[in-house]
């Protein structure tokens, strides 16, 4: 393979000398393993923001690097460890996503929150009041 991309020349002759050739499900499997498993939800919702959320378009290009970049190491057959830089992308755009929406979970629970509990709490002391007021005098 004659390219100017000197990057891509290592991979192949790294690939082609000293890596063992592992099968889609073992490439697959390798993104998940190394990432901690319980990232997984985090960073496929980055990729999923990234790839076809309007307000991430500006960013859409991540999520294309992203799925241009896994299939060009598998086929080309490089370790699966040559990819774990990209997931810090994933990641952050999976933890902004999540957290506006628990966010937005948290202030529709507050603005029910409060009232309740202002009410609730009248109506346990309004029949207390009289006993609070005397031990507040004593």
């Amino acid at each position: 393979m004659k390219t100017d991309w000197y990057y891509f020349v290592f991979i192949k002759n790294y690939a082609g000398s000293i890596s063992y050739v592992a099968s889609f499900p073992e490439f697959v499997w390798n993104q998940f393993l190394p990432n901690n498993p319980f990232n997984a939800p985090i960073w496929i919702t980055g990729l999923y923001m990234l790839l076809f959320k309007p307000n991430y378009s500006k960013y859409r290009i991540f999520g294309f690097l992203y799925l241009l970049l896994f299939f060009s190491c598998f086929i080309i057959g490089v370790k699966f460890y040559f990819m774990l830089p990209v997931y810090s992308i994933l990641l952050v755009v999976g933890s902004i996503e999540i957290a506006n929406f628990l966010y937005n979970i948290v202030k529709k629970a507050w603005r029910i929150t409060i009232p309740v509990t202002y009410i609730a709490l009248t109506f346990a002391f309004k029949h207390s009041y009289k006993s609070f007021y005397l031990f507040a005098c004593l």
